[in-house]
């Protein structure tokens, strides 16, 4: 499963939404041929649903934008957006605010419990042995360089290993915290 912010799954929908707007119009963009889309077997062989990541703007323009009078198509369109409930989960902005906010020195200043604070909304979207993917999720954050790591520098997860190990105790700390009771 794919985290990604509101933000940046509205961005990816719009950028899809312009290529295909360029294409109708015929501005010689990479998608001129408008009746060609993926057939399940292709998806399957290649391993999409395992790669998602990596193709996760493909089957979002094929999933949401793409249209077509083909019907052919329908069951492809339902198949990749069954890989899309099934894959990708969208995080509300809201959740993410604070992470965003936090600068190198605001990072040093707090405790573990703050920061485990400051992390929970984001790491309540995770079970227990998720922690490398909310890695490669979480991308690049201001917070970061704090450890010397800019956003040139990283790349998916990898990155200080003492920032691994800080972040590994936040997620420990959140994730061993007792639910809330709605009593």
């Amino acid at each position: 499963m794919i985290r990604i912010a509101r933000s940046k799954y509205e961005h990816l929908l719009q950028a899809a939404k312009r290529l295909d707007d360029n294409t109708l119009h015929d501005q010689g963009t990479v998608f001129t041929a408008r009746n060609i889309y993926p057939a399940i077997s292709d998806l399957e062989s290649h391993h999409v649903r395992e790669n998602f990541r990596k193709f996760m703007p493909y089957v979002l323009y094929y999933a949401e934008i793409y249209q077509t009078d083909d019907p052919e198509f329908v069951p492809v369109q339902d198949y990749l957006k069954d890989m899309c409930a099934e894959c990708l989960d969208v995080v509300d902005d809201s959740d993410l605010e604070q992470i965003r906010k936090l600068t190198p020195s605001t990072w040093k200043k707090l405790t573990l419990e703050e920061r485990a604070d400051v992390f929970e909304p984001l790491i309540s979207y995770y079970s227990p042995d998720e922690f490398e993917g909310f890695l490669e999720d979480l991308g690049w954050q201001r917070f970061m360089t704090a450890y010397g790591i800019t956003q040139k520098k990283w790349k998916d997860g990898d990155g200080d290993s003492k920032m691994r190990i800080d972040l590994a105790c936040v997620w420990d700390c959140v994730q061993t915290r007792p639910l809330p009771s709605f009593s």
